[in-house]
């Protein structure tokens, strides 16, 4: 037999152990041939999509082909460390240590061709699930089924030369390795793990600065918070899992009570060593289970935005000018002629209020008159509002402005126009769309605008239209000409060609739809990576398993011969199972919390139902692979007691 057919004979025999690893890269490869299928899909580069959901698509991609570089380095080692023996036997038998790594290059080579052939084969299976899946998540026409030669040669050759990278990598540590460490394999005496109370404090100290930098993070300064919330929470897990998860088993066993237990004894006693062994398996499973929940979480959460968007936009058009010209009746005009053509109802409401500078913020107000509040709040179902002479009250720019503005009643006197304001408090809701206008507003007399004849003049426009959210795409056609303008002032004034622009034209039917588009990419990019990255941290705790089937078989069967039953062997399994199961999910878990608490800062509304909706979900899904591995797993080790 030659060398080529006992390398293809040996991962035929093997493909049990490497069936989780066969499913694992199988699935990166075909979520990059996906994602590489949308890229260039024909009805894509002719502008069918927008340019962010491409962008968004290319990071993702490449994002999975680093990770999977990781995680194949990974399984390579695990496999190779599980072959010692085997590897060892052969060189016994004759084998030089040239034709061995050749061996080992082969195998890894008939798996990743395997693996390339079978992503591409199931993308393509599924290819036009995946494309109208995707143009819904993207809101877009459904794409039409398309194979495309660029994106089959880009995955095969992008995960052919990963591939090649990790095998001769394996090799090369192969090389290292002594006959006499082969043949022992991981029959190595253990000695008792020794542990740092130090370390095991530090982990504690390093969670409480990382949960404290979340849960007090803010809009403001969650940028700076990143990194330093990320890397107290990375390294307090490594240390969480090496030092302080072992110091507690080793103070169980010292509670004769909780110890001295039926098979307790030998359930905590083997967790030292395997929570020790596992440690850095243990770690990298909850950071990938961590990166899993909460970017789906975060993109499950977006959907609250939706429900935020309406109420912090009174009006699905608006339009605001600063000085009275005929170009702006001209415009108006036309977003009028353009909302009668789509047959929508409107209500029009005119606000000519004046701008100004508080003497005590230095910040400018603009000054809204009396009667023009309570029309729009009246219109809007809200409270109206009386004030007296020289009286006045807040309007926020936004929901979120609303949580940091003083309403302690003071004077507020007016640079440059002499008056001086008295503020009685702060109204319950915005009044403007968000974003048409960015500073705060106080409500005064109208008579009080009317003697402010030197101040700057405001004038805003806004158009109310009943069920303009669930006729987004409609109202979004309302006024492009106008838009486009916009788009087009914006350009001057960030090529310095003009000082401000003439007018601002919002369209809230455009803003959401645009928001939306994003949201979904983000969704539809986060469920494959998540999905991805879930697979992968259920496949670390599969390889491991099977890297110490042989010894555990070994172990249980002489343990079986001094009268351990099914039973106990089956709560002795599972119990040890569950702590390699749900150990790292609870971490990761609680980690993705305190992170939604960090999330939550960017929202007025709770995500909390979304959040709960997603972790409950994962924890589903660990559950049932769990259930699935358990059974395998104690069929195997029977297997080798009834032997």
């Amino acid at each position: 037999m030659n060398l080529l057919s006992f390398a293809y004979r040996n991962v035929s025999r093997s493909k049990r152990t490497y069936g989780a690893f066969f499913l694992s890269s199988s699935f990166s490869v075909m979520v990059f041939f996906i994602y590489s299928m949308f890229i260039f899909h024909p009805d894509v580069k002719s502008g069918t999509i927008e340019a962010l959901a491409i962008k968004a698509m290319e990071v993702a991609q490449w994002l999975i082909y680093i990770f999977s570089f990781f995680f194949i380095l990974y399984s390579t080692s695990a496999f190779l460390s599980a072959r010692k023996k085997e590897l060892g036997l052969l060189s016994m038998l004759g084998m030089t240590n040239k034709k061995l790594r050749l061996l080992v290059f082969m195998e890894n080579m008939f798996i990743s061709l395997f693996s390339i052939l079978t992503g591409i084969g199931f993308g393509l299976l599924f290819a036009k699930v995946f494309l109208l899946v995707g143009s819904k998540f993207l809101g877009l026409e459904p794409l039409s089924f398309y194979i495309s030669w660029k994106s089959l040669s880009l995955t095969t050759i992008a995960f052919l030369a990963l591939f090649m990278v990790i095998t001769i990598f394996t090799s090369l540590m192969l090389k290292q390795t002594k006959l006499i460490e082969l043949l022992v394999g991981s029959a190595k005496p253990k000695k008792e793990p020794k542990v740092s109370v130090w370390f095991s404090l530090l982990a504690i100290i390093l969670f409480g600065v990382g949960y404290y930098l979340a849960i007090t993070t803010t809009e403001n300064n969650m940028v700076h918070r990143l990194l330093p919330c990320v890397a107290s929470i990375t390294i307090g897990t490594y240390f969480f899992f090496t030092q302080m998860s072992v110091f507690i088993l080793k103070k169980l066993k010292k509670s004769r009570s909780f110890f001295w237990k039926r098979t307790r004894m030998l359930i905590i006693s083997d967790l030292v060593f395997r929570m020790k062994d596992n440690a850095r398996m243990f770690f990298l499973v909850t950071m990938v289970a961590t990166v899993a929940i909460s970017s789906v979480g975060a993109m499950a959460s977006l959907n609250v935005y939706s429900k935020q968007f309406e109420t912090n936009r009174p009006f699905a058009l608006t339009y605001l000018y600063p000085n009275e010209d005929s170009i702006h009746e001209k415009n108006l005009e036309t977003i009028e002629q353009d909302m009668k053509l789509q047959g929508m109802d409107y209500q029009k409401v005119e606000v000519h209020g004046k701008e100004a500078i508080s003497g005590n913020t230095k910040n400018k107000v603009l000054l809204v008159p009396l009667s023009s509040y309570n029309e729009i709040a009246t219109a809007k179902g809200y409270k109206t509002i009386q004030l007296l002479e020289n009286e006045t009250m807040i309007v926020p720019a936004n929901l979120k402005y609303m949580h940091t503005i003083d309403t302690t009643p003071r004077d507020i006197p007016l640079a440059e126009v002499n008056v001086t304001l008295s503020l009685k408090g702060m109204v319950d809701q915005p009044i403007f769309n968000q974003y048409s206008i960015y500073v705060n507003q106080l409500v005064v007399h109208d008579e009080m605008i009317e003697t402010l004849n030197n101040a700057k003049s405001f004038h805003y426009v806004g158009y109310m239209m009943d069920g303009w959210l669930e006729n987004f795409e409609q109202t979004s056609k309302i006024g492009k000409s106008i838009h486009d303008q916009v788009m087009n002032n914006f350009e001057q004034l960030q090529k310095g060609e003009i000082n401000q622009p003439p007018f601002i034209f919002t369209s809230a039917g455009y803003d959401y739809k645009m928001t939306k588009l994003a949201y979904r990419t983000m969704m539809f990019i986060g469920l494959l990576v998540g999905a991805v990255f879930f697979i992968a941290a259920g496949s670390f705790i599969y390889f491991r398993l099977y890297t110490d089937l042989e010894e555990d078989q070994v172990r249980y069967r002489a343990i079986s011969k001094i009268g351990l039953t099914d039973k106990e062997l089956k709560k002795i399994i599972t119990s040890q199972l569950q702590c390699l199961f749900f150990i790292p999910i609870i971490v990761a878990v609680i980690h993705s919390l305190f992170a939604f608490t960090a999330l939550q800062s960017l929202y007025t509304l709770s995500i909390v139902k979304e959040s709960l909706i997603v972790i409950l979900v994962f924890f589903i899904a660990q559950i049932l692979y769990f259930l699935l591995i358990r059974q395998r797993y104690f069929t195997q080790v029977k297997r080798k007691m009834v032997l």
